[in-house]
């Protein structure tokens, strides 16, 4: 990548040009500053906005094009450059620079439309962590402005130190020990030359070699040993997983192929669950974003997109997977991740109704964990899952039915949100439940929707091994006391073969 050369000579540009190009961007800086202090329909917003876009329209009219080039956080014209190099987020330059973008060029034609969106995107990356759909670059790819370009830094191409190995040579002195060299010949000592220089020998200290060239090195300070240790330190934690999935993103943003986008997503269904693990949740939702970002506007070109990616977004719902999280597993939970925890909440709600028996089993443990932090995660994972029970009910109901007794009694207030028929239905269906608890507590629920006065429904519990149930069913038909009733208790004893110990229920069954 070829690095900008500064302009030292203004006289190299035309005055009126030079002058007509710092015009428009110190418009542009004044523009961009207001639009991310006021929202967009503000008189500041909007006359800034048109003060930029009249500047650039005059200098186009002129010169039909507009290059700014971006270098240490400055806007430049060819090679001049235009504005100061502030590393502030209301600086545009600062923030194109930051994410790797060369140039942006302006056509004759630019709509305000345009200008708008692309201060719209300046504006929602401004805090590079709180983003998690892309970068800058990213964005601008996904605009296709009609009358604006852009270059991106190659993230690919590395510049790499040439070195002619070939000039080296490694050995050992096989001439024996001179006088003069006895004294720093140690044992193993091994001599670097270099082809028609002098032997250097790596058993002598640096300083000792450089002193003969006429150079010192001065002692680090304190302070100095302390900054050096505190970056090898960050270093040393530094997360890569990041720069792994913008890569990953990258290339699966530039696929046209079926198979290669297929082998991307597998490496990205590891990278997701990495991050979740780790608590890195603003990642996870960034990988999520950028995915759907692709099936949404590649979804039309290739039939083949929106299959593939919804296969991967099943693969990162499995309750298998999630379950093996290690926050899923712990003592303490989510309560050790608060510090992201928003992101997850984003993430769970575009993963598809299959993590509801995640959700569930979220549920049941933040409800038994009582304290301040875990009601606020419960109150949040039931929100969740009220939206996904209204867009795939069904998927709600065998999550009740088929989870064990803290994940299904932790889900009761959802129910009660239910209109009332579907509730009493679920009522119903969870008196079947194998734990005693939940069919107790389906079965008042049910009860008290005013289904009670079809008795039909509870024959099965007639015969149910808590006595507490049965004398909850009972009374509910002495209540009612009609014909149906009569005839549901006539049919259970003449079909029922009663031991010595069910002989007082069976009283009460003709008491009733």
């Amino acid at each position: 990548m070829t690095k900008l050369q500064k302009n030292t000579n203004p006289d190299d540009v035309k005055g009126k040009e030079a002058q007509a190009a710092g015009k428009v961007v110190l418009a542009l800086n004044s523009a961009f500053k207001c639009y991310s202090l006021y929202p967009e329909d503000h008189s500041s917003s909007r006359n800034n906005l048109l003060k930029f876009k009249n500047n650039l329209d005059r200098f186009l009219a002129g010169y039909n094009l507009l290059r700014l080039d971006i270098d240490n956080n400055a806007f430049c014209y060819k090679g001049m450059p235009l504005s100061k190099g502030a590393a502030r987020e209301n600086n545009p330059a600062f923030l194109l620079n930051r994410d790797g973008v060369l140039w942006l060029e302006f056509f004759k034609g630019v709509e305000l439309s345009e200008i708008k969106t692309l201060f719209s995107l300046l504006n929602q990356h401004q805090n590079a962590r709180e983003v998690a759909n892309g970068d800058i670059v990213t964005s601008l790819w996904q605009a296709h402005f009609p009358h604006i370009l852009h270059e991106a830094a190659d993230i690919f191409a590395m510049e790499a130190v040439q070195l002619d190995l070939s000039r080296f040579t490694v050995s050992r002195d096989q001439a024996g020990v001179s006088a003069d060299s006895a004294a720093r010949d140690v044992p193993g000592a091994v001599d670097l030359k270099i082809h028609d220089q002098p032997k250097v020998s790596t058993a002598l200290p640096l300083s000792q070699i450089l002193a003969t060239e006429g150079v010192t090195l001065s002692a680090s300070d304190p302070r100095e040993k302390a900054a050096l240790k505190s970056l090898i330190e960050q270093e040393e934690k530094r997360n890569f997983n990041e720069d792994v999935i913008e890569v990953l993103l990258i290339s699966l943003v530039i696929q046209h192929r079926e198979i290669d986008s297929s082998a991307i997503l597998e490496f990205l269904e590891e990278e997701f669950f990495a991050t979740m693990t780790n608590g890195d949740f603003h990642l996870a939702c960034k990988l999520c974003r950028n995915v759907e970002s692709v099936r949404r506007h590649n979804g039309n070109k290739w039939p083949w997109v929106v299959p593939l990616i919804d296969h991967f977004f099943a693969a990162l719902a499995k309750r298998e997977r999630l379950a093996g999280l290690s926050w899923m597993r712990g003592k303490n939970g989510l309560s050790l991740h608060t510090e992201n925890i928003e992101y997850l909440w984003s993430v769970l709600r575009l993963l598809p109704s299959e993590v509801l028996f995640t959700l569930g089993a979220m549920a049941a443990r933040t409800h038994s964990e009582n304290t301040l932090i875990n009601d606020r995660i419960h109150h949040e994972i039931l929100e969740i899952i009220a939206e996904k029970a209204g867009k795939s009910p069904e998927k709600f109901i065998t999550l009740l039915t088929e989870s064990d007794e803290n994940v299904t009694l932790s889900l009761f207030p959802l129910i009660r949100q239910m209109a009332a028929a579907m509730a009493a239905g679920i009522y119903l269906r969870l008196t079947c439940h194998p734990a005693v608890s939940v069919r107790r507590k389906a079965l008042g629920a049910y009860l008290q929707t005013g289904e009670g006065g079809r008795p039909g429904r509870l024959a099965h519990l007639l015969n149910d091994r808590s006595q507490q149930i049965r004398e909850m069913v009972l009374a509910s038909l002495a209540r009612d006391r009609n014909q149906p009733a009569e005839a549901l208790l006539l049919d259970y004893l003449e079909k029922t073969q009663a031991t010595q110990d069910d002989r007082e229920y069976i009283l009460q069954c003709y008491e009733t």
